[in-house]
């Protein structure tokens, strides 16, 4: 048994307003006034709610509905001949044997002699419950108030999975995706707000909040929350950043509105929606999106106020932009990425080739650092071709920008570039190596080229290890074994 003090209240629902009760038995003069629901009821402030009358075993039982992981039972005796009824032994049934009783406790002392509080709490650990039954060992009954805790997470994770008309949420996935729910203790089955809980970098966090908004568009919920240290739009901070087609995008400190219902989980993998997702695609890194969901429309004009960035200024309006990915990719430390195979050297070169075609006049490179073989190879190249050239390898905040004012871009192998590209207002054409990448986050009228490897033995994806001699392969893979398919 413990204190109230023990715990925060606040973690905790109390289900029991409203449930079905019943009392073994009412005493005519004493227990007539209040019926076996009066003792559940949040607003009645009385010496005692129900009083048996005198019998052996008296009982008052609440039936919940359903299972509930039940937390805690908070018992609150009459004021006074606070002894009689003990010992109390509190019992709970499943819905699979809601007739058979299992022993939750047993309550053995005197309490309830101070009205203003006094209360005793019985754990209950272990097992679902369905009914919850309260028993006097002695002849008579009488009890003043009780409360059925559940931990608020499991209360409102019930409801969200109600909402999404999804069974139950596995409990792996709650802990791998990040699934929790903030405020809400009503059992109005409604979601106020999506919160978008990720680490993931950049690129993959886009992916996320895309999601997150595909999602609210879906089952129509208004708010989508992004936590405010991974937005860009501090100026906007904290009100909405943006709000179109039904949603509202917003940061946030966590400190979330007490009237909402909000549910956070990462939404990078969507795995908690497999009935409304597409087919595993190789297109999209493995990721399926949301089946119907216009993510072209998300990127374009949803997006951008995610990561606002003035348009870089003073470039051609015939250049094309060379992004590098290197970072944990090259690490010499740490796990290594095996699927992020980037391309060799000869791909970006080809890539440029036909873009001079087009009558390309001026190359931007943006690279995150050198460690990427290809990058001082490449510079070298632009060196040796003549053609007009800027380097840039900064902050992130200047690489995004270089990246989402493009007209033409030569990816490397991953999120960040495309997805940014996509969020851009002045894309035409982008490249792609041996597979294009999230084709649905794309408007029609941007011309996807791609660059196959018509020999095929180029390094294969989730064969990267970083050694010495990929590298080498990497500046050395001739260009005659690619070609640009369209």
């Amino acid at each position: 048994m413990i204190g109230l003090n023990n715990f925060r209240t606040e973690d905790f629902v109390n289900i029991a307003p409203g449930k079905q009760c019943r009392v073994s038995s009412s005493h005519p003069k004493w227990g007539r006034r209040y019926s076996a629901s009066s003792l559940v009821d949040e607003g009645l402030d009385v010496e005692y709610a129900i009083h048996t009358l005198p019998e052996k075993r008296p009982f008052w039982e609440i039936d919940l509905g359903k299972d509930y992981e039940v937390k805690y039972i908070v018992i609150y005796n009459r004021s006074n001949f606070e002894d009689r009824c003990l010992p109390l032994v509190i019992c709970g049934s499943s819905s699979d044997a809601e007739f058979t009783f299992t022993k939750i406790g047993i309550i053995d002392f005197p309490f309830g002699n101070d009205r203003d509080g006094s209360q005793v709490i019985v754990p209950v650990r272990g097992g679902s419950f369905k009914k919850i039954r309260i028993e006097s060992s002695e002849t008579t009954l009488h009890l003043r108030h009780i409360k059925i805790l559940v931990e608020q997470q499991d209360f409102n994770l019930r409801n969200a999975a109600k909402f999404f008309q999804i069974s139950k949420f596995d409990k792996e996935l709650i802990k791998n995706d990040n699934i929790k729910t903030y405020q809400g203790s009503s059992d109005s089955v409604v979601i106020d707000a999506l919160h978008v809980n990720t680490s993931q970098r950049l690129g993959n966090f886009l992916i996320c909040v895309a999601n997150a908004v595909a999602v609210a568009q879906f089952f129509n919920i208004p708010k989508v929350y992004i936590d405010q240290d991974r937005s860009f739009t501090e100026k906007y901070y904290p009100t909405v950043i943006e709000q179109k087609a039904g949603v509202a995008l917003y940061t946030t400190d966590r400190n979330f509105p007490k009237n909402e219902c909000v549910f956070s989980y990462s939404f990078w993998r969507l795995r908690i929606f497999p009935h409304l997702l597409t087919k595993k695609d190789d297109k999209n890194m493995g990721l399926r999106l949301l089946r119907d969901a216009s993510y072209s429309f998300i990127f374009k004009h949803l997006m951008p106020p995610v990561v606002f960035f003035q348009p870089s200024e003073g470039r051609s309006s015939k250049s094309i932009t060379v992004h590098f990915r290197s970072g944990d990719v090259f690490a010499s430390a740490g796990k290594i990425p095996s699927s992020y195979v980037q391309p060799p050297l000869a791909y970006y070169k080809l890539c440029v080739e036909h873009a001079v075609n087009f009558g390309v006049d001026e190359i931007i490179i943006v690279y995150e650092d050198i460690n990427n073989p290809c990058v001082n190879t490449f510079k070298d190249w632009v060196d040796s071709i003549g053609i007009k050239s800027k380097f840039l390898s900064s902050d992130l905040e200047s690489d995004a920008r270089e990246i989402q004012s493009s007209q033409r871009l030569i990816c490397g192998f991953g999120t960040f570039a495309p997805l940014l590209a996509a969020m851009g207002q002045n894309l035409t054409d982008i490249y792609f190596f041996r597979r294009e990448l999230f084709p649905e986050f794309f408007e029609n009228n941007v011309r996807v080229h791609l660059v196959e490897d018509c020999a095929a033995t180029y390094i294969e994806s989730g064969h990267w290890k970083n050694t010495r001699e990929q590298r080498d392969i990497m500046i050395q893979y001739p260009v005659s074994n690619l070609v640009v398919t369209r």
